[in-house]
């Protein structure tokens, strides 16, 4: 078992097409999806997706010319390494502020889900903005999956609508505000 941890662990592409597929366990993807989403040439997720599947923590699927890998969550080491990953690869505060430096009109960005360990939540990053359709913030949102190495799930609220809801004890901001979160930018 150990020669496999190292192999799964040699080097961090390798670690962050592993815990891509960890974290999204119902999900069949191809190189090209996760390449876009964790940051990372084609060519390279594509060697790492297959190293993986042939060491058996992924399973592949070739339909066509497309190939679609997923975790194999039956592999003797997925529970211990989604865990270790959960808790070893998590981006810190400041690695997720600095994906929203040049970001206008930000009020509060909140980690949660699972950049929080938190399984409750409906969302990873909720993003309160005085101009919430900025396409900054997708830019930084984007930014955000490749840290982290995961796809996110996120809210934007303008702050005028964030402080309402906030008043009214909206579900989704109690959900958030009541269970493990972190403040990235602002305060509440």
């Amino acid at each position: 078992m150990f020669p496999d941890v190292v192999r799964f662990c040699s080097s961090s592409t390798r670690l962050k097409v592993l815990k891509f597929f960890a974290f999204n366990t119902d999900e069949r993807a191809p190189a090209s999806t996760v390449a876009s989403t964790i940051g990372g040439s084609k060519v390279t997720i594509s060697r790492e997706t297959s190293t993986l599947a042939r060491l058996g923590i992924l399973n592949a699927r070739k339909s066509g010319k497309t190939t679609t890998y997923a975790f194999n969550k039956s592999h003797p080491l997925a529970d211990s390494l989604k865990r270790f990953l959960g808790e070893a690869t998590l981006p810190d505060d400041r690695t997720l502020a600095r994906a929203f430096t040049g970001v206008p009109a930000l009020t509060l960005v909140i980690a949660t889900g699972i950049l929080a360990n938190e399984s409750q939540s409906s969302v990873d990053l909720l993003i309160v903005a005085r101009r919430p359709h900025d396409p900054r913030i997708a830019q930084a949102i984007r930014k955000a999956e490749h840290v982290s190495a995961i796809p996110l799930r996120y809210a934007v609220l303008e702050t005028k609508a964030f402080r309402e809801r906030l008043e009214a004890r909206d579900r989704l901001l109690r959900d958030i505000l009541e269970f493990s979160h972190r403040i990235i930018i602002g305060r509440k």
